[in-house]
């Protein structure tokens, strides 16, 4: 038996211990996912499975969830999906080395509160099918949270015991009903499984959730660590290769902008001397069509060499709040139009900056933009700005359909279309980027639940400067 990172709780903290069925599966999920194969079985499938016999580690992944995702998950299917697209970041224990196994009469205590859990979330799931299968679903990951409270060592501690009803609002009906019928206080209810042939169940389960895997405990905590960092290296590697081509994007867009402008001046500075003596109206509207073809060259010609060579930053402290409430004003029609919804959304503000506030308006209004151009029609965009640390972020994300990882590596190079992604044409994100990279900052990339964010990160005035 492992035990699992502990879950801070307020001001205290709850440790929580993890079968090896389940160390050993996770430890396996870990190493296919870092090389991108899976087994027979869709991984999401196999720890819905696991997650619905360890009772600590479904109770765990829904407490963590909820401290970091919008719409925790509801249901043991939710919280599996959840954990496999997290393991890396939160499977990080603060001793990976250390052994942290509960031994002896521990362990035994564990396995009878683990029958119990199972035996209530049973009870409940049968008790709520009435409502259907979701509200079944529900009720079983509910009744592991509300079993959980007897888990907690001090119910004083402040902040330390799980609340009843944190996972939906208020704990389905059917968890009471069920606590009441299993200790005896209520008869059970006509239809259900007799709570007696359910303890003999749940026997085997507490039998299943004691078994040892040899080694699974043991090595989960420095797999997992050591695949984070790997993570980490390779998004390093991948964000320094990114800046290198950009780099050399400029490079080629600063000679070839110049090269180009040359002999486009040339053709629509003859065309327009043509046109001013031209009577045939035919040909004068062929004449008008070269001037506004090549002005149409120009403009891409500028904005890339305004990408290869953009002008100096003239940063001055800028409220961020502000800028991005302006810069959304600039949007609001046209998202009306497309019956899109854009919120701010974050810190009230003011947080602060040193930027050049007509530039970054430029990038911010780049990914709003992209944001309206990625949905389409019909959907939401949110814009959040927060402090982080020793930078400040502006996140704009959307719930368009998100972006395929072959377009990933090529969302910044000028004139890119990655239209089959739902993203425009144009020069709006190359431009951003260059912008940004040029104050010092970054632009992040992430997928979402549904549809994709952009992070603008810049770092914050320092602390003598802020008095």
């Amino acid at each position: 038996m492992r035990d699992l990172p502990t879950l801070v709780l307020g001001h205290a903290g709850l440790v929580l211990p993890m079968s090896d069925r389940s160390a050993a599966l996770l430890a396996e999920l870990l190493l296919e996912a870092s090389v991108g194969s899976h087994g027979a079985a869709n991984p999401i499938d196999r720890l819905s499975e696991q997650l619905a016999q360890d009772p600590p580690l479904a109770v765990w992944v829904a407490v963590r969830s909820r401290t970091l995702a919008p719409n925790p998950p509801q249901t043991i299917p939710e919280a599996a999906q959840w954990l496999c697209h997290h393991a890396l970041a939160v499977l990080q224990w603060d001793s990976p080395a250390a052994p942290g196994t509960a031994t002896g009469d521990h362990q035994e205590v564990w396995a009878d509160r683990v029958a119990r859990s199972l035996e209530l979330a049973d009870l409940a799931a049968r008790l709520a099918s009435c409502r259907g299968q979701r509200a079944s679903a529900e009720a079983t990951l509910a009744s592991l949270c509300y079993a959980a409270k007897e888990w907690v060592p001090n119910p004083q501690a402040p902040g330390l015991p799980l609340p009843t009803g944190w996972l939906l609002g208020t704990d389905p009906p059917e968890v009471a009903e069920a606590s009441e019928i299993l200790a005896g206080r209520k008869p059970p209810v006509h239809g259900t499984a007799d709570p007696r042939a359910c303890r003999t169940a749940f026997l085997e389960a507490r039998c299943r959730w004691l078994e040892h895997v040899p080694g699974a405990g043991a090595t989960l905590p420095a797999l997992s660590a050591s695949l984070a960092r790997l993570n980490d290296l390779q998004t390093r590697f991948e964000t320094l290769l990114e800046h290198e081509k950009l780099e050399a994007l400029a490079e080629f867009a600063a000679g070839a902008g110049h090269e180009i402008n040359n002999p486009l001046a040339n053709i629509s500075g003859r065309a327009q001397l043509l046109l001013r003596d031209e009577p045939h109206p035919q040909r004068r509207r062929e004449l008008a069509t070269i001037v506004a073809q090549a002005q149409r060259a120009h403009e891409m010609i500028a904005d890339l060499r305004l990408f290869a060579r953009p002008p100096r930053p003239e940063p001055r402290r800028t409220d961020l709040v502000g800028l991005v409430d302006d810069a959304l004003g600039e949007l609001a029609l046209e998202a009306a139009e497309r019956s899109i919804t854009i919120v701010r959304t974050g810190e009230p503000g003011p947080i602060e900056a040193e930027i050049d506030p007509v530039q970054i308006r430029v990038a911010i209004h780049a990914l709003g933009r992209n944001a309206l151009e990625a949905i389409g029609c019909d959907g939401h965009v949110e814009v959040a700005v927060r402090r982080r640390g020793d930078h400040v972020e502006l996140r704009v994300s959307d719930d368009g359909p998100g972006i395929l990882p072959e377009h990933r590596r090529h969302l910044f190079d000028p004139f890119y279309s990655a239209r089959q992604a739902g993203r425009g044409l144009g020069m709006g994100l190359s431009k951003a980027w260059r912008i940004v990279t040029n104050h010092g900052g970054c632009i992040e990339v992430a997928d979402t639940e549904r549809g994709a964010a952009f992070s603008i990160v810049l770092p914050a005035p320092r602390k003598e400067e802020e008095g």
